[in-house]
């Protein structure tokens, strides 16, 4: 049997869970408390959010932190902290003013128009405090398109202390003087990111003080720490998540290094070339379809984004490895920003690339079940997110960087739950883990624990809630799957079969580049698993038999595996590629490797902004409609019987067997189909069954290579292929048995339990449970008509006589209690014995062996989410489910 699956069996994995813990103060017996709930819910590390502390730094936050550490040590436990005292990271604990050298520095400008010609003519220099004058260029302005600019001219040699004399020619002219101010639309008070001196400072104030307090600890209790949401910060938000190079009004990011880099880069040409940042500008002898622009744009953004990897996460890295701790966090991903300035860090690899594990964040609703292709209302209902990005591109995107870069040894990190509102129970919780468990992510940052008094209406919900959320037991047992599932997907490799180009080099050339998602949506639909790759790893990539070696090597006893064998890149529609890009693609062409570009061929952008077309080779072409189909036949690992957009899977090498994750992402529909795997042996297929830890039989057909997959909406299973003793495999599991009856392989043989069901209620936050009421018919318990603002758990009670335990005479015996519809956690007792407990779909029990003859007591806890009675805010956005034991109840 494989290692890592025997130790999950016998209870030995480790911990892949470190959630946000936030603090405010709280007195020692509070802090101690919440540390011993976390630990409850069998999760062994924390990440101590110092965001709403009163004091971080001073003497409050060591007292606490003592604590905290002490805590940890004596309940077996790690702990990591949260960089800084404010969201996001980079605030360096309010100690950068408006004057500091540490602060931001943003490149501006401002235009002036002339009609020429005008002789003796002279320009305004306006300096305000602390700005410096960069240059000053004067062009031809088209009079239709009025940022289109031409003949260039570099005016900065005409300065004349405040002034500049230029002689206007004749035509339509504009003259702009290029500067750099600390006047800007980023945050205040936030240290430049791509200064090596202002990170620098960052670290000798946060992390130093830190090191000095803990030095003994780092690397044992005090494993690291987290940094929220960096970002480049030139511009706020006003662009939304648009901030690319070429918005006319942007302040662009700065720095002495960035512009020594362009003055090499640019040469003579600098402050020409600097226009474009903000114009398009016309080359003499340009063609219409491409002036050169976008070639700058991406010229600068190379800069700028080297500088932010090298200078922030790549210096915070190095410090902690130096130390003993490790480096973790995420930036805005959101729409888009990955790959932009403002809000964004510019290049998601590159941003991330000095951290220990790769890093992603799901908060404020971003993911919804069945939204993943479409446009949805999000928090405050007035503006979308855009499904693709966040179910197709977001964790693909996070799992690549950590399979490629050897540091992060495999490790995907998602902040997941935060922000959703009340509205959002365990039953959510558990499809979001799923959808991030079957693209790859492996280590969990559930948000948050809070001590301070309920309600916190600091973006809920919140998992203990000072002992007021009723689904608190239940979020230990999704916390318990969840550690399970991480320990069989760490230390192997990723079994892909296709790649999608990574898109921030492309848009950077042309905003009409499509996104590398689109593509990815496309290929998860067919079941085309894939990696995504950037421009800068591909020339590190081997290429063997026609396949790219893609990823790091294993880890431990795992290094010597195989990695990843890409078929076949996929690069997105655009109308540029660079040309080390398309060198690296005629090159790959010449090994029998695979390249397919989207819609159409692009032109190949030369180093000296020419544009010219492919000769002798080019890649091949396919439509987006027909791309799925096409990577199907090429690359697909696994083979359906029927087809379904909703079915994602999962392949994780281990070197003593491999396991398969499928999960159905859909709200409505089943899914029933013959996966075809792919066999090398005699393996046998097992299902690993991560609630119940056991293992259990699979449909599964040694001969034909074949899994019967049966998912309802919503529902994971995890198959292993590999050695087994048959002695440690118990029988098909509840649920799939369910699922069986229901479909095309045989009759479901039901009993309704109908007749009376006692209900008692316990209130959220109270100890007793109160007799309601007798119901004939189950209903809605929080509707207008009953009790519209309840929050905590029914129980139903109830009684059916059975003569026989034989189904109406058949030789097989009742063997299945199936609730029905249940909002949104069951736990079920019958005949006073525990049958299990549920979380989500399906709410099926094995009960054969606690049914008897005669007489038969069921009872049923059902326990819903605090919406109902705390009514917040973010969760007006999202549909509110009803409420307890719907049905039908049924004997199967």
């Amino acid at each position: 049997m494989e290692r890592r699956l025997r130790e999950v069996l016998e209870g030995k994995g480790d911990n892949y869970i470190l959630p946000f813990f936030w603090q405010h103060g709280e007195t020692k017996e509070l802090l101690e408390e919440g540390m011993e709930k976390i630990r409850a819910c069998g999760i062994r590390a924390v990440c101590v959010e110092s965001r709403p502390h009163p004091d971080f730094l001073g003497d409050g936050w060591w007292r606490d932190m003592d604590i905290i550490l002490n805590k940890a040590g004596e309940l077996g436990m790690r702990v990591w902290v949260l960089d800084d005292a404010h969201f996001p990271s980079g605030y360096c604990n309010g100690k950068v003013g408006k004057d500091s050298p540490y602060g931001k520095r943003y490149l501006d400008h401002y235009t002036v128009d002339a009609v020429g010609p005008m002789k003796e003519a002279s320009f305004l220099i306006r300096l305000e405090e602390n700005e410096t004058f960069v240059g000053a260029v004067a062009a031809r302005r088209d009079r239709r398109k009025g940022h289109m600019l031409r003949e260039c001219r570099d005016i900065s040699d005409t300065r004349r202390g405040d002034v500049l004399e230029w002689e206007v020619p004749e035509g339509f002219w504009c003259v702009t003087v290029i500067k750099t101010t600390t006047r800007g639309t980023g945050r205040p008070g936030y240290i430049n990111t791509l200064d090596q001196e202002a990170v620098r400072y960052f670290l000798d104030t946060v992390y130093e003080p830190h090191y000095a307090h803990y030095r003994e600890e780092f690397g044992r209790t005090f494993a690291g720490f987290f940094s929220d949401e960096p970002e480049i910060g030139n511009c706020c938000g006003e662009y939304g998540h648009f901030a690319r190079v070429g918005q006319p009004t942007m302040p662009l990011p700065w720095c002495r290094q960035l512009e020594a880099m362009l003055r090499e880069r640019w040469g003579k040409a600098f402050c020409c070339n600097l226009i474009a940042m903000w114009n398009e500008v016309e080359k003499d002898g340009g063609r219409a379809v491409f002036n050169g622009t976008g070639k700058l744009r991406a010229e600068f953004m190379d800069c700028v984004t080297q500088l932010y990897g090298a200078n922030f996460c790549g210096q915070i890295g190095e410090w902690c490895r130096a130390r003993g701790v490790e480096y973790i966090g995420h930036v805005i991903e959101d729409g888009g920003c990955h790959a932009r300035l403002g809000l964004g860090t510019g290049h998601y690899f590159r941003a991330l690339w000095g951290q220990d594990m790769a890093g992603i964040d799901v908060v404020l609703q971003q993911i919804r079940p069945g939204l993943d292709d479409t446009p949805f209302y999000h928090i405050g209902g007035k503006e979308f997110y855009y499904g693709e990005f966040y179910h197709h591109g977001l964790a693909k995107m996070g799992v690549s960087l950590a399979h490629l870069d050897p540091k992060k040894k495999g490790r995907t990190m998602c902040e997941v739950f935060g922000a959703y509102g009340w509205s959002e129970g365990v039953k959510l919780m558990k499809w979001l883990v799923d959808h991030m468990l079957v693209r790859g992510v492996n280590y969990f940052v559930p948000h948050a624990f809070t001590m301070k008094d309920f309600p916190d209406p600091d973006c809920p919900p919140h998992f203990y809630a000072r002992g007021n959320n009723p689904q608190f037991p239940y979020f230990g047992r999704l916390m318990r799957y969840l550690n399970r599932v991480c320990h069989l997907l760490n230390g192997g490799v990723h079994r892909s079969c296709a790649a999608v180009l990574y898109t921030a080099e492309l848009e950077w050339i042309d905003w009409d580049a499509m996104q590398f998602e689109t593509v990815g949506r496309i290929l998860a639909q067919n079941q085309v698993d894939y990696e995504v790759l950037p421009v800068d790893i591909l020339p590190s990539l081997s290429i063997c038999c026609g396949k790219l070696v893609c990823g790091a090597p294993g880890y431990d006893e795992n290094a010597d595996m195989d990695r990843d064998n890409v078929q076949v890149l996929v690069i997105p529609a655009c109308p540029f590629v660079p040309r080390k890009l398309a060198d690296w693609c005629r090159k790959a062409a010449r090994e029998d490797f695979s390249v397919i570009c989207v819609d159409a061929l692009p032109a190949i952008l030369e180093e000296n902004g020419s544009v010219t077309a492919w000769k002798g080779w080019e890649p091949e072409v396919i439509s987006l409609e027909e791309l799925g189909e096409v990577m199907k036949k090429r690359t697909a690992q696994i083979r359906l019987s029927q087809s379904f957009d909703c079915l994602r899977y999962y392949r994780y090498g281990q070197k003593g067997g491999e396991f398969y994750l499928f999960f159905n992402e859909s709200p409505t529909e089943c899914v029933e189909t013959e996966v075809g795997l792919p066999v090398t042996g005699n393996e046998a297929v097992t299902e690993y069954d991560a609630w119940e830890n056991c293992l259990r039989q699979a449909d599964w057909s040694p001969d034909t290579g074949t899994l019967t997959l049966t998912l309802l909406p919503g529902e994971m299973k995890l198959f292993y292929m590999g050695e087994i003793s048959k002695d440690v495999v118990r029988r098909k599991s509840a649920s799939a048995a369910s699922w069986a009856y229901k479909g095309s392989q045989g009759p479901r043989v039901q009993r309704r339990v109908d007749g009376v069901w006692k209900l008692s209620l316990k209130k959220a936050g109270e100890d007793k449970f109160v007799y309601e009421r007798d119901l004939m018919t189950l209903k809605n318990v929080t509707a207008s008509s009953f009790l519209p603002r309840f929050s905590g758990t029914m129980k139903y009670e109830t009684e059916i006589i059975l003569e026989s335990l034989q189904t109406y005479g058949c030789e097989q015996h009742y063997r299945l209690l199936d609730l029905g519809q249940v909002y949104e956690t069951a736990q079920v007792w019958v005949n006073g014995t525990d049958a299990g407990c549920r979380i989500a779909p399906p709410y099926v029990f094995d009960v054969e062996e606690i049914l008897r003859e005669g007489k038969n007591t069921i009872t049923v806890l059902v326990t819903n989410t605090l919406v109902h009675q705390q009514r917040d805010a973010m969760s007006v956005t999202m549909p509110v489910e009803p409420s307890g034991l719907l049905g039908p109840v049924s004997l199967v």
